[in-house]
This record gives C-alpha cells, sequence and structure tokens, in this order.
C-alpha cells in the first residue's frame, strides 16, 4: 500500500503539482483545503506525514497550526510545512508548535521527496536503535516502546514521534549527559539537515509535557553540553 500524505493547501495549483511529483514517486496523496477539513480527516484515517502549505495565513493560522500539531502528536504522525522566505518569526512558531520539518521557498521538490519518504520509515520505527521488546522504567516514569506508550506516575503523557525518540534515548542511558548531535543522530531520519536550536524546541516542548506531568522538572540541562535526565529520586522529593 502507497504511503499517503494530507496537502493541506488553499491553493489549487501548488496542491496539483505536488499532488504530481509524491504520487510519481509511490505516494497517494490527500487534499484539504484549510486546517480545519485537514483536522477532520486526520481524525478519521491515518497519513504517513501531512505537508501543510504555510504561504497562506488563512488557510493555517497560528490557532489551527497549534491544533493541527496536537492531533498529529496524539496520532504520532508527522507535520511538514511550507513556509515562503523572510519569515523567521513564523519559522520559530512552527518549530515550537511542534512541526517536525519546515522547508522554505523556494527549494527543490526533490527535498520534500526525500524527507517525506524518511519520515514515512521513521513512523514505522518509532523505537531507536538498541531500544527492546520490554519498557524503561527511570523513577515514576516508564516508557513503552511498541505501545509508543509513556507514563509518570501511572499516568499517560502524549508525546510526538520526535519528543518520543528524544526521551528514548536519555532513558536507554539515563545516567548520561546527550549532546545536540547525539540527539540529532538519534531522533532525526538520516540524510536531513537539522539544526541544533531545533533539537532546542523538541526537548523544550518534552520537558514542558514531563513537567506538567510531574510537578517538577525530569530533564537536566548542562549548558554547552546537552541534555539527560534528572535524578529519580528528586524527581520524588526524596
Amino acid at each position: 500500500m502507497r504511503p499517503c500524505i494530507l496537502v493541506c493547501s488553499a491553493d489549487a495549483s501548488y496542491y496539483l503539482l505536488i499532488s504530481y511529483i509524491l504520487e510519481n514517486e509511490g505516494f497517494s496523496c490527500l487534499p484539504a483545503r484549510d486546517c480545519a477539513t485537514a483536522l477532520e480527516l486526520l481524525l478519521q484515517q491515518s497519513f504517513a506525514a501531512v505537508l501543510l502549505d504555510c504561504n497562506d495565513n488563512l488557510c493555517c493560522g497560528p490557532d489551527a497550526i497549534d491544533r493541527m500539531c496536537q492531533a498529529s502528536k496524539e496520532r504520532s504522525i508527522p507535520l511538514v510545512a511550507v513556509l515562503p522566505a523572510g519569515n523567521e518569526g513564523r519559522y520559530l512558531e512552527l518549530l515550537k508548535a511542534g512541526v517536525t520539518h519546515i522547508f522554505v521557498s523556494p527549494h527543490p521538490p526533490a527535498q520534500i521527496v526525500h524527507v517525506l519518504r524518511q519520515l514515512a520509515a521513521m513512523g514505522e520505527q518509532l523505537v531507536p536503535p538498541g531500544l527492546g521488546e520490554t519498557g524503561l522504567i527511570w523513577g515514576k516514569l516508564e516508557l513503552f516502546p511498541r505501545q509508543h506508550r509513556v507514563r509518570y506516575d501511572g499516568n499517560d503523557v502524549v508525546l510526538g514521534p520526535i519528543q518520543f525518540k528524544l526521551l528514548a534515548t536519555m532513558m536507554l542511558e539515563p545516567g548520561r549527559i546527550f549532546s545536540r548531535d547525539e540527539f540529532i543522530h538519534a531522533a532525526w531520519p538520516p540524510n536531513i539537515h537539522v539544526e541544533p536550536r531545533t533539537v532546542d524546541v523538541h526537548m523544550g516542548r518534552l520537558r514542558d509535557a514531563l513537567r506538567k506531568a510531574a510537578g517538577r522538572d525530569v530533564i537536566r540541562t548542562v549548558r554547552a553540553a546537552g541534555y539527560g535526565l534528572e535524578n529519580p529520586l528528586e524527581q520524588m522529593g526524596a
């Protein structure tokens, strides 16, 4: 079965072009004229990824993007956005909202094809190398790789695919501080350029989700070195 890409764009000509390219590369495509329609489709069926055309704010404004990111995180479906050049502020907003990968126009269509292929494969391989069938436990924090499930003190913590891999990487060696380069290697598909600040944004989202569940910081930051897990005794207030 061909991996299906949900393409959200108010520009019919853009959809016709990108769908023609993607279908020739082995994907199938489904159109959505705006984020409201895309969100409805996202909740009804599964996709390999969602491609958001953010050239039109009316199609995908900030509130709509937030809802899309939340839904995609709950369903572990990566979001890819296309953004016009000269929009640095929007770039950061999309990253912070949870968009997995962002293309700034103009860009070769082959780059989108490559990234979507990698993300489709990543969706089938959410478990980082070295993580076995059994769950991992660090204090009150539990991670179950095959179910893509995280719990803190028995309560579920909803994470997107990237945040899940970041946490799994730390839980494999909870006493270590990992560099940003190590996280990029562990959590993103190969041959995709990822900036260190992208790691920081995703780690911030992971930190917020775990802080909400635990009531305190679970992730330790070491300046100029990277990130790791806090001692579980400190998490439990011992």
